[in-house]
């Protein structure tokens, strides 16, 4: 399952690449009706986190290596909500970027 609790692609669960997959979860985070305003905001920023430190490890070719979290997962990692809820709502900036 990816980040938005759809299946993974065969091809795209060891190496997803940024903007396709990276950006694609956190448009579909939006998209899903069961988040709420800081759950939307929890997944993306930490999407975005565990993106640039794979970035960091594997250099600048926007690879990340690893299985593709679940939601679950992203949920687990993410920022508390009370943190969440401060920052607010993702900007349609912090989505495609």
């Amino acid at each position: 399952m990816n980040p938005v609790g759809r299946q993974s692609k065969p091809w795209a669960t060891t190496i997803w690449r940024k903007p396709t997959i990276v950006c694609s979860a956190r448009v579909q985070a939006v998209l899903i009706p069961e988040l709420t305003a800081a759950d939307r905001r929890r997944v993306i920023e930490e999407l975005n986190a565990e993106f640039e430190q794979n970035k960091a490890l594997l250099g600048a070719a926007g690879l990340v290596g690893g299985p593709i979290p679940t939601l679950d997962q992203v949920m687990r990692r993410a920022i508390p909500a009370d943190e969440a809820l401060k920052k607010g709502e993702p900007t349609l900036d912090e989505i495609l970027r």
